[in-house]
């Protein structure tokens, strides 16, 4: 690895550091925070804290964040079914030969074309724009323009818990990177991007793998998760749930829930929903208007 040394943040200092750059931030009950999820809702941090917020939390969370949604996961029940995936790796340990035959196949591509390690944020703000760009774009995304990509990143930077793992080709040409918050024992991915001029050589098999077999087999983390599914309508969805499988991730059934401040309550119905989705036929590539349809439709399912 690179000479870089990951060293974990506390929750305390990845909270402050939220709020210095500009987050709202809430501190939650049994060690957790709530955070800018958007600009428009608070997350749940760690998000695999399955635990039911109380009714008391969630008026404490509305009155402090002033934000008009909150959004958590709960474990799926007979009552209320499971409505996406959480993918978690908490196995104690992890090795190559674990992964089924194309996983390992690519893993093995990816280390024979690459090279792993992590990245210095100047290193990933001055060459790392191509392979935003080009994620976004075979998402159907608009928003992958240099603006979105230098302000994700340059306040991204700013948090002693975010780091980058970085995937390089033999001339160190930046193929692909992995953004990561590292606090206490745990790891959330939370951004993958590769460029499309280096998909043969796997950069995104090699960075799950990489991200792996450092945290879990060489740190002796306890969790790392790789997100969510998303609410987001696009056919890539299936192929990234495949995806994250495949590399080792257990997809956990949870019940996405979104707690909407009841002062809007009245708005989220049927004819809200009908009429944002004609808005998003006029506009697809719109990331945020995506995510709204997606909410509202979840939240009437629930």
């Amino acid at each position: 690895m690179s000479v870089i040394e990951v060293i974990p943040a506390t929750m305390e200092q990845f909270a402050e550091d939220l709020q210095k750059a500009g987050d709202t931030v809430v501190r939650g009950e049994r060690g957790t925070i709530w955070r800018a999820n958007e600009g428009w809702s608070l997350m749940r941090f760690p998000v695999f804290d399955f635990a039911e917020p109380t009714p008391e939390e969630l008026h404490r969370l509305f009155r402090e964040g002033k934000k008009p949604l909150v959004t958590f996961q709960t474990p799926a029940t007979e009552a209320i079914p499971a409505n996406g995936y959480m993918f978690l790796y908490d196995s104690p340990e992890y090795d190559i030969e674990m992964l089924g035959a194309k996983p390992r196949r690519d893993a093995r591509i990816a280390l024979r074309r690459l090279r792993f390690e992590f990245a210095d944020w100047d290193t990933i703000l001055a060459h790392g724009f191509q392979a935003f760009h080009d994620t976004r774009t075979r998402n159907g995304l608009s928003d992958g323009t240099p603006q979105v990509f230098h302000r994700r990143f340059t306040q991204f930077r700013q948090n002693r818990a975010h780091y980058a793992l970085a995937a390089f080709d033999e001339e160190d040409n930046l193929a692909g990177y992995l953004t990561l918050i590292v606090v206490g024992n745990i790891v959330a991915a939370s951004g993958t991007f590769s460029a499309n001029e280096h998909l043969r050589g796997r950069p995104s098999n090699g960075l799950v793998h990489t991200l792996l077999d450092y945290f879990i087999t060489q740190r002796k983390f306890k969790v790392v998760s790789y997100g969510s599914s998303t609410i987001q309508e696009a056919e890539e969805n299936d192929g990234l749930h495949t995806f994250k499988i495949r590399g080792g991730f257990d997809a956990r059934p949870v019940v996405r829930r979104f707690e909407f401040n009841p002062y809007l309550k009245p708005l989220v119905n049927r004819a809200t929903l009908w009429g944002m989705k004609q808005t998003l036929r006029l506009s697809p590539g719109n990331r945020m208007l995506r995510k709204a349809v997606g909410v509202i439709e979840t939240a009437l399912k629930v």
